[in-house]
């Protein structure tokens, strides 16, 4: 049941899918331009260098580092809370989550169990503490309690009564806190239980089986040399073992009687007295049903508010348990669990239509067929076993849900595995953890709740980073690419020789590139600052978040074409500067010789790179609709500085066999502020074309953007389109 996982996590397949459209993209637009500047007259070196670095610089090489960082930096957030994350993915799978499996005890419930005074026996001269001293004798007595029905036999009051008094006297003293309070309690209740059983030994013990689901001890009296066997255990199975119908009755009737208040019971037995008994072997024996002890274990204080909060994010809680079906019934109704409106509320199953494993261990092929609707349509599961809960899970994940699982045994380390997000809760056992995705260290739900908020504005965050990152691409792929066929600056020159002359038109190219150099100050200064979207301010979306790749594209594409073209324009107007009557001579700027084109463009591609951010950012939102986080200012506003001052002081002369200049030498210094004044427009007209875009989306449900995207109300609240 451990095997069969997937390899990839669907964020791990996602930037496959990025990385291996934008890879191939780019190689074929590349390899179009290599070829046409080899038809055109381009030495062999100087077409392949400039095919080969557009190749390099437009292939998104960080994307995983970035978002591998954004991921970690959550986990940091989630372990403030309470939550390790040993799968990073995870949190990426978490904001998907569409469907809650849960374990009662313990985190629907305290873990903490009351015992009550209701006893009921079915056999003469048997009392509560008969019961208690046997219940004790299946457990290891003489040793720390390891689970919560061990603690509720082993660390029960009613071995000293008076223990409770005591403490109440003692805390009038203000050094006795309850450290102390809790190691005084256990240390006079261990004292009372070893004297009560100084005169048993253990000769066997028997483990609780989640299959059998009891514990068995073979136990001797020191002083009678007797020996028998004692069982503690489910009601339903323990009452099996004695063959008097009539008690078995009994015991059926006063379960269910308890069930209807959500009080649960633990059955004792005894067998009669073993002679010859030899250890380790099989003796067959004649069990007697002594009685039951009742207990309780309410549902702690925040589960019902946060049950609810989990079904208004769109997540399902579903209870798997091997409690009784009343106790998993009337936990249902107290916490609002399910279904509510359906008839026959709360439909809880049993084993007994529950699917189990094939003889060759693995899940049957008709899963989805047989029981699909029978696990889908319940609003909880109750007396399984963990088989059950294995293929709960995997019945689930067929049906399409995007399935969490929480877990504390070695018994459900199989389901935590399987799952899309393993949880192993508070106090899980070593195998339950290794199995588990994310390990909580604080008890109950509410953490997993805090876990989704988190885990889905972390979702948006790389979400507006993969948007960014194909709209930086394109932008830079498409301008180079169209301005290699589109524009021969050579060509621009006016024929006057003056002007030529000017112009410095030996230094004019035939075609446009930029310097290697000012290509990776681009790429390296962008992925630097696109580390910092890890803090950015995000909302979480009140429904599962899931890719929509389609989409990516179709909005990354939109920014990327309109930045595309806005370089291209400024292009054309830049090389354009010297013929009479140019925009540039209207406006007075003048000509621009070509060592200033070159750190123009520079500027302008890496300002619009970086003001693209702020418009993928805010989703289908105007880019100020959401502040963003001060570090990513910060870093921004960075990068930006770094770009302008390189482009206004870098020294004039020639980087790969092209003129530079800096925009601060020879009389270029105001060019630098039309550039951002420039960029700033079309950064405007490029949120307004976004938004746009998202609503003829919206409108026409293309790429179903209504499934995958959440609208903002008037009040910052989201409801889900469709």
């Amino acid at each position: 049941m451990l095997g069969g996982g997937d390899s990839y996590s669907n964020l791990q397949k996602l930037l496959l899918k990025i990385i291996i459209t934008l890879s191939c993209l780019a190689f074929v637009l590349c390899a179009t331009a290599f070829g046409y500047l080899l038809g055109t007259g381009e030495p062999v070196k100087e077409s392949l260098s400039f095919a080969v670095v557009l190749i390099v610089a437009s292939i998104p090489m960080a994307i995983e580092i970035v978002c591998t960082t954004t991921l970690a930096m959550g986990s940091r957030n989630m372990s403030d809370f309470g939550a390790i994350v040993s799968r990073l993915a995870a949190i990426e799978d978490m904001a998907g989550l569409n469907m809650l499996c849960s374990d009662k005890t313990g985190t629907l419930t305290k873990n903490k169990m009351e015992i009550q005074t209701d006893a009921p026996t079915y056999e003469p001269n048997i009392s509560q503490m008969d019961l208690l001293k046997y219940a004790a004798m299946a457990a290891r007595w003489d040793a720390p309690p390891k689970d919560a029905l061990d603690t509720l036999v082993l660390r029960c009051h009613l071995w000293y009564p008076d223990v409770l008094k005591d403490i109440a006297t003692k805390k009038a003293d203000p050094d006795f806190t309850m450290a102390k309070q809790q190691e005084y309690y256990d240390e006079v209740i261990t004292k009372h239980l070893m004297d009560t059983m100084a005169d048993y030994e253990r000769l066997d013990f028997l483990p609780f089986d989640p299959r059998i689901k009891r514990t068995e001890s073979v136990i001797k009296v020191k002083s009678t040399g007797a020996v028998f066997k004692v069982t503690k255990g489910a009601p339903h199975v323990i009452q099996k073992l004695d063959p008097d119908e009539d008690k078995g009755h009994r015991v059926h009737d006063k379960v269910s009687e308890l069930g209807e208040d959500g009080i649960r019971a633990m059955a004792i037995a005894i067998s009669d007295p073993i002679s010859n008994y030899v250890q380790g072997s099989e003796t067959p024996v004649n069990w007697r049903l002594l009685g039951m002890l009742t207990f309780l274990d309410p549902p702690r204080d925040d589960t019902k508010d946060t049950i609810a909060k989990s079904e208004g994010y769109g997540v399902p809680v579903r209870m798997i348990t091997g409690d009784h079906l009343l106790i998993a019934k009337k936990t249902c109704k107290d916490l609002n669990m399910g279904n509510m409106n359906r008839e026959g509320w709360p439909n809880i199953q049993g084993p007994s239509g529950l699917p189990m494993l094939g003889p060759d261990g693995k899940a049957p092929p008709d899963l989805v067929e047989k029981y699909g609707k029978h696990i889908e349509f319940a609003d909880g599961f109750a007396q399984v076993f963990p088989e059950h809960k294995f293929l709960i899970v995997e019945t689930f994940r067929r049906l399409g849900y995007k399935t969490g699982m929480t877990g504390d045994g070695v018994n459900d380390a199989p389901a935590l595995k399987r799952a899309d997000v393993g949880i192993a809760v508070a106090g899980a056992t070593d195998a339950a953890r290794a199995a588990a995705d994310i390990v909580l260290t604080r008890e109950g739900l509410s953490t997993i709740v805090l876990g989704m908020e988190v885990s889905r504005k972390i979702f948006h965050r790389m979400r507006s980073f993969l948007t960014y990152r194909i709209a930086a691409t394109l932008q830079l792929l498409f301008f180079f690419f169209i301005s290699v066929f589109a524009f021969h600056p050579d060509q621009y020159l006016p024929s006057d020789p003056k002007i030529r002359e000017e112009a410095k038109a030996d230094e004019w190219e035939s075609y446009f590139k930029l310097p290697v150099i000012y290509l990776m100050i681009i790429t390296v200064i962008n992925d630097g600052t696109l580390i910092s979207i890890g803090y950015d301010h995000a909302v979480a979306s009140r429904y599962p978040d899931r890719w929509n790749l389609p989409l990516l594209f179709t909005i990354g594409g939109s920014l990327g074409m309109v930045a595309c073209f806005s370089s291209l324009i400024l292009l054309y107007c830049a090389v354009d500067s010297w013929r009479d009557g140019s925009l540039f001579q209207r406006w007075g700027i003048g000509g621009v010789e070509y060592g200033h084109v070159i750190n123009l463009m520079f500027l302008k591609v890496a300002v619009t790179d970086i003001l693209t951010l702020f418009s993928s950012r805010t989703g289908e939102g105007l880019f100020f609709s959401r502040v963003p986080h001060p570090a990513l200012v910060v870093c921004c506003a960075i990068a930006l500085t770094i770009s302008t001052i390189l482009s206004l002081f870098w020294p004039c002369g020639e980087l790969d066999s092209v003129p530079v200049c800096g925009l601060a030498y020879r009389g270029g210094g105001l060019l630098t502020l039309w550039v951002w004044l420039y960029s700033i427009f079309i950064f405007v007209i490029q949120d307004l074309f976004k938004v746009g875009v998202y609503k003829l989306m919206f409108r026409f449900n293309i790429f179903n953007i209504r499934s995958t995207i959440h609208k903002p109300n008037a009040d910052g609240s989201e409801h889900e389109l469709g």
